[in-house]
Parts: structure tokens; sequence; C-alpha cells
């Protein structure tokens, strides 16, 4: 029984289209290959580590918290769920625990501090960093605040 799904943010998706354009751009304008394959990679990954390095989907099902981004599955069993709070991106003005602005190159996701009693019975906390689709992590929260204890 899945009680939440979110699916990948935007600029994931806009990543591999932008970069597919900028390679063509480059073929269909005859650039050189090797000026084609170093600006991409800049590019590619300025826009990666930026926008999409904490780009995930997340799934809670029951007492798990699965969390699939690009490159990384992180799976996180708990017990009992004491303690959430958060820290909001910088494009969440209006939430009252946002970064600024100011912030913007720095924290592109949310945080999530996550403490749980895991299966073997000890405490752990720990940070996740997230970025879902724009209303994901309001709804993931609501999913995750239903099971705090």
């Amino acid at each position: 029984m899945k009680r939440f799904h979110s699916t990948y943010p935007l600029s994931a998706y806009l990543l591999f289209i932008g970069s597919c354009g900028f390679v063509m751009n480059g073929v269909l304008n005859h650039y050189p290959f090797l000026s084609i394959f170093f600006s991409g990679i800049i590019c590619f990954g300025f826009y990666y580590i930026t926008f999409c390095r904490w780009a995930c989907s997340v799934t809670i099902e029951g007492n798990k918290l699965e969390l699939d981004y690009f490159f990384t599955k992180e799976k996180i069993h708990f017990h009992q769920l004491r303690i959430l709070d958060y820290h909001r991106s910088y494009y969440a003005w209006s939430a009252e625990k946002s970064h600024s602005y100011k912030d913007f190159p720095i924290y592109s996701y949310d945080d999530m501090i996550v403490t749980y009693t895991d299966e073997k019975k000890q405490v752990v906390q720990r940070t996740l960093n997230i970025n879902t689709m724009m209303g994901g992590f309001e709804k993931m929260m609501k999913a995750l605040k239903a099971q705090v204890r």
C-alpha cells in the first residue's frame, strides 16, 4: 500500500532536454567537436550541481521511506518516527522555515531532518536533501507527519 509517491522535478527533465538541444545546436552550426564536448560538460555539470543534484522521486510505504536520486537509491526503514523538521529552499519565500533568495546557488533543495527509531531500537537522526516537484514536498510532509508519535 503506497501512502505517497512523487515524481522527479521539472529541472531533472530539462537537464536532459537542454543537453540534447545544446549538442544538436553545436552539431547543426558546425562547431568544433571539442568545443561542443567541453562546453557541454561544463554546462551540464553546472546545471546538475545547481538544480538537479538532489532531484529525487519519493515513495512512502508504511514505515519505509525510499528516495530515488539519479544515480543512487536510499531506503530508510523506521520503526517509529519521532521528530520531523524541515527547511525549505530559496523558492519557498512564504514558508516559515525557508532559506532566503540570497542562498540561491547553495540551497536549491529542501532539507528534511528526521529522527526515528530503527529496527534495532536505536535512535537515529538524519538530514535528507530532497528536491521534488513543486508542491510535492508539502504532500510528503503531510504523509510523514501522520506517522509522528
